[in-house]
């Protein structure tokens, strides 16, 4: 694959996140006022990082699902939320659901 195909393919692959986003939550726009939805690209930990700090965003509250296998691997895990919270900079709570 040349440099070029290889630029296009990521390209394609970022467009079809944006689609899917989009799609994802285009049934909740009426309940979503006031709500902007952002796709980060890169490692969990380093985007969202990103997006605290450029946003003056101070605290986070962060869902996890403990998945393991080929799902944690696609889709992540509580990994992620651990990274983020092990950070320095950032102030967090990660709720682990009902005990």
């Amino acid at each position: 694959m040349s440099p070029d195909e290889f630029t296009e393919f990521i390209e394609a692959a970022r467009r079809a996140e944006d689609e899917a986003l989009s799609g994802f939550v285009a049934p909740f726009k009426d309940r979503l006022t006031d709500v902007a939805v952002e796709l980060g690209r890169g490692e969990p930990e380093d985007a969202i990082a990103r997006f605290l700090e450029s946003h003056g965003i101070d605290v986070v509250v962060m869902g996890t699902v403990a998945r393991t296998g080929i799902a944690g691997l696609v889709m992540g895990n509580t990994a992620a939320a651990e990274r983020v919270l092990s950070r320095p900079d950032t102030l967090a709570n990660v709720d682990n659901g009902p005990v």
